[in-house]
């Protein structure tokens, strides 16, 4: 079998301007938060509503594009005769400690047996982090997104204290994809092309469901230029 890894630069036409700080230069964005400052972005679509262009994207990979200037990166490895997955990636089961760890931290700062805080370690919340999807802190808390179950949980980022845990959310599919916010919204892109749009703040509250469907979503999400960039296995779709 034959092996080729492309790197792909899709241009795109009057969607994104030169070079900025808006730029979404690596994974999760500018600061690796997954949170956008940008004013004016989409907050609801569909399949056929608020999308600019989809195109697509040959081989198999699941990294996030990044946008510079004009310009959206994606990479993708493709091989002569090569199948789609058919199903998810690795990661572990998830469930383990979920730690605000503070900045400049050295050292070992494991808290002490029976303890959730040290001098390095503002709180922790065993059992709390999910086994794929990074945690997104945003405005005054910290969410996270279940693999498996659709489930929510937001914790007070100062105190660690749950706010709400495993809230149900109506029709999800398994969560691979890095949660991303702005403009007071949290929103999460399940495995069949749902992002799921929640109200930021202390109590769980589902705004909407956006769903792009019949293709597979595995990727975060990337934010730049007014847009959002979703992955799929096959294409890349701007969101206008």
């Amino acid at each position: 079998m034959t092996w080729r890894l492309r790197l792909a630069a899709l241009a795109l036409a009057a969607t994104a301007t030169a070079a900025t700080a808006g730029d979404w230069l690596q994974f999760r964005g500018p600061n690796g938060s997954g949170v956008s400052t940008e004013k004016n972005l989409p907050s609801e679509w569909s399949a056929d509503k608020n999308v600019a262009w989809k195109a697509k994207v040959p081989g198999v990979a699941r990294s996030s594009p990044i946008i510079v200037g004009d310009k959206v990166i994606v990479t993708t490895a493709v091989a002569d005769g090569q199948p789609k997955p058919g199903g998810g990636f690795g990661g572990g089961g998830g469930g383990g400690t979920l730690f605000a760890v503070k900045a400049g931290a050295t050292g070992d700062i494991s808290p002490a047996a029976g303890k959730t805080a040290s001098d390095g370690v503002v709180w922790s919340v065993p059992r709390a982090m999910p086994s794929a999807a990074s945690p997104l802190p945003y405005e005054g808390y910290v969410y996270t997104f279940d693999r498996n179950g659709g489930t929510a949980s937001g914790f007070d980022a100062k105190t660690g204290k749950a706010e709400y845990t495993k809230e149900r959310i109506s029709n999800a599919r398994a969560v691979w994809a890095s949660p991303w916010a702005y403009g007071g919204q949290v929103f999460v892109l399940d495995e069949s092309g749902a992002t799921h749009v929640l109200k930021a703040g202390p109590e769980f509250e589902m705004l909407r469901t956006n769903a792009l469907g019949r293709e597979t979503y595995w990727s975060s999400p990337s934010v730049a230029g007014g847009n959002v960039f979703i992955r799929g296995v096959d294409s890349l779709t701007c969101i206008k």
